[in-house]
């Protein structure tokens, strides 16, 4: 059997883009630029977050935000109220991988 492949969109602009999904699990590409954002939502399901560059700035429930640099992987339980920004001035990529889909 020969793996499959699946590619990320280089590009220092903003995108959302869903790199593969099945009955199973979504794994989803993010690029915010500097102040962009996500409003407050809860999760659907389980969360995994990989930071691939820059620094994400998560707010969850009524906890104050928390920033985390490239390199950190967070796990954000299913039900869970967060808002999920970047407040830097460079660019944020990050990873999320989405398990269960609905």
């Amino acid at each position: 059997m020969i793996p499959k492949v699946f590619e990320l969109t280089k590009t220092n602009k903003h995108i959302i883009e869903v790199v593969l999904e099945d009955e199973q699990a979504r794994l989803t590409h993010v690029v915010l630029e500097p102040k962009q954002g996500f409003d407050a939502h809860k999760s659907d399901a389980n969360l995994y977050l990989t930071v691939l560059k820059g620094k994400i700035t998560v707010k969850v429930e009524d906890n104050e935000p928390v920033k985390y640099e490239a390199g950190k992987v967070l796990n954000v339980p299913k039900g869970i109220l967060m808002k999920l920004d970047n407040l830097e001035a460079e660019l944020l990529e990050i990873i999320v991988f989405k398990s269960p889909i609905k």
